[in-house]
């Protein structure tokens, strides 16, 4: 069986230490105890789930292969975790042929883009595009712009939405546009990164502005964000995600080791400016805690949340949050993390305000019926109280503190 570690005061499942023993950049291979689990049929597939829905297995076969470490495996083991690589390493290889052909049609159409997220970070921080998980491609174009970068893909085989009125619904009440491909490959049109009237921004023109330009010989020009707006969106789909995927955090690691040039001053303004410090903190110090992510102190401390903050966040246990993905499919507590990631009582009031649209968790109206806005509060306010008795109980013993410890950089805020 897999042995277990301790991280910041928690102690880590199997099946978790191993997933993040497997992403970590420099990590010794020696301990023979995986090799019995990924032996075993059914050890192996839970594993190998875990990896997936973290959405980080390709990672995880690359560094098994990379490492050696597959050769001491069992040889049909080893030749299925193979197999199972190359399907990825086919996968990759596929979405870079569709992600040039869409930048060629919208180059074609005139229509400047940025790549976004994992199209953006498999061609500059990993060292493996395989590494790095991508199910679409995002591409994020001016807002007047957008309408033209749909019809120049429409044209190039790709399929969405049709009538006036749902492309009305979709940009008025989301970011993007979805376009498939009969290859079963999707596009998605970005003219914003977040939902419109979101608490935690990060503004989309700014992004656009200051592309960076790849040019590659024989293959149309990648443009991609500066890595501190790369980052900053990594915060950003965390908080979406309410910190349910291990792979943001290996963005974030990857991504800080391989910029150390990175304009800090800059990501602290537009965090600031977005609302998004307590959650760049909390991303930080996660990847610190889970994968070594260097963390500098004294720019850490730039996003640090106030006490009582830090303190609810930690009641949260957001390492252990993370691995077991709980609030995945949980609404109540999804608020909750969103309700203590806010930077200040107001922006907090705000958030607590809204309400998500009937039948569609992601989608917010303003104006709802008082009663439902209550029953959610109080649904969330029964999720804290819970959240603070389990904490009152585990405070009584030395180790159940240990599992609330988590912040390793303390002090006030500094402006």
């Amino acid at each position: 069986m897999l042995a277990t570690t301790k991280v910041t005061g928690l102690r880590l499942q199997p099946e978790h230490h191993w997933l993040t023993w497997l992403c970590r950049r420099a990590e010794e291979r020696s301990d023979r105890s995986w090799i019995e689990a990924l032996n075993e049929a059914r050890c192996r597939s839970r594993l190998l789930d875990l990896a997936a829905r973290h959405r980080v297995l390709g990672l995880a076969l690359d560094t098994l292969d990379g490492s050696g470490a597959m050769n001491r495996l069992e040889a049909p083991v080893a030749q299925e975790l193979r197999k199972l690589l190359q399907h990825f390493r086919r996968q990759t290889a596929l979405l870079e042929i569709r992600r040039d052909q869409a930048l060629a049609a919208l180059a074609q159409a005139a229509v400047p883009c940025l790549v976004l997220k994992g199209a953006a970070l498999s061609a500059t921080v990993y060292r493996d595009a395989v590494q790095r998980h991508m199910e679409d491609l995002d591409l994020l174009v001016e807002l007047r712009l957008w309408r033209r970068a749909v019809r120049a893909l429409k044209a190039g085989g790709y399929a969405g939405p049709q009538s006036c009125a749902e492309l009305r619904a979709y940009r008025s009440r989301h970011f993007h546009l979805p376009l498939e491909h009969p290859a079963f490959h999707c596009v998605e049109i970005h003219w914003a990164l977040q939902r419109p009237g979101s608490v935690f921004r990060l503004d989309a023109q700014q992004v656009i502005s200051e592309p960076i330009r790849r040019e590659r010989p024989g293959a149309p020009v990648l443009c991609h964000p500066r890595p501190e707006y790369m980052l900053l969106h990594i915060v950003l789909q965390n908080i979406q995600e309410s910190f349910t995927r291990l792979s943001r955090l290996v963005d974030v690691d990857r991504l800080i080791v391989a910029t150390p040039e990175l304009d800090w001053h800059l990501v602290s303004e537009q965090a600031l400016r977005g609302n998004l410090g307590p959650a760049t903190m909390l991303s930080l110090q996660m990847s610190h805690n889970l994968l070594g992510t260097p963390l500098r102190e004294d720019l850490a401390r730039q996003f640090l949340p106030s006490p009582i903050v830090r303190f609810h966040l930690s009641l949260l246990e957001p390492t252990r949050l993370l691995l077991t993905q709980r609030f995945s499919a949980s609404y109540s507590g999804m608020h909750l993390l969103e309700a203590w990631l806010c930077p200040d009582a107001r922006t907090r009031l705000r958030l607590l305000s809204r309400r998500p649209a009937a039948g569609n968790p992601q989608i917010v109206q303003k104006n709802s019926p008082w009663g439902q806005r209550l029953f959610q509060l109080g649904k969330l306010g029964l999720l804290q109280l819970l959240v603070l008795v389990v904490a009152a109980t585990r405070m009584a013993s030395r180790s159940g503190r240990s599992r609330l410890r988590f912040w390793s950089v303390h002090g006030p805020r500094q402006p």
